[in-house]
């Protein structure tokens, strides 16, 4: 759910809140880049981490993932549609 924050601590903080996305996320000219962290290093962090995972943590992961993923298709599909006419 887009309206909540999800963070996790691991050597580099990954947090995805909707007052922190730019406010030019849907623009042909803004960077590719939509969130502030890569999806494949905070998977290769979470892997190392030596402790168990609390449920918060795993649901954290897993939100993290999937909004990332779901922001990223979105203006892909916005930018086709709508910057390339």
């Amino acid at each position: 759910h887009h309206c909540q924050r999800y963070s996790l601590d691991l050597i580099d903080n990954f947090l995805f809140a909707k007052r922190k996305i730019p406010h030019d996320v849907f623009s042909c000219t803004s960077s590719m880049n939509a969130v502030p962290f890569d999806v494949k290093e905070m998977i290769r962090q979470a892997s190392q981490k030596a402790t168990p995972w609390s449920t918060t943590e795993r649901r954290a992961l897993f939100a993290l993932c999937h909004a990332a993923s779901i922001l990223n298709w979105a203006r892909k599909q916005y930018r086709e549609q709508v910057c390339n006419k």
